[in-house]
């Protein structure tokens, strides 16, 4: 039950509201004395936005794994270093051929 009276205040918090003006309105606080700030503005992206930022990075990761998952490429038999015509040094010409053999 709300009184229209200023004295009963109490009531009128009670009901969750606080009555203040001349018509029996509810007084909002000033900016700096509300508890709830005012939210920032939401951004809202298109369904086009987001089905085309994901194609492109499914694209992205679709390529990398491309590169570096592809076979190498076919090398030739051809050899890069001649090692059959290399003298072998002093040293190790007079070592024992295998182990059994004492130096």
């Amino acid at each position: 039950m709300d009184c229209c009276r200023p004295a009963c205040g109490e009531q009128g918090r009670r009901a969750g509201r606080v009555i203040g003006g001349r018509d029996g309105a509810p007084v909002r606080p000033p900016g700096e004395m509300r508890l709830r700030t005012t939210r920032p503005p939401v951004t809202r992206l298109s369904r086009k936005v987001i089905l085309g930022l994901s194609v492109i990075a499914v694209g992205g990761i679709g390529g990398a794994l491309y590169l570096a998952l592809k076979p190498a490429p076919l090398k030739s038999n051809a050899e890069l270093y001649n090692t059959g015509n290399r003298s072998t040094p002093d040293g190790l010409a007079n070592l024992p051929g295998d182990y059994s053999q004492r130096p």
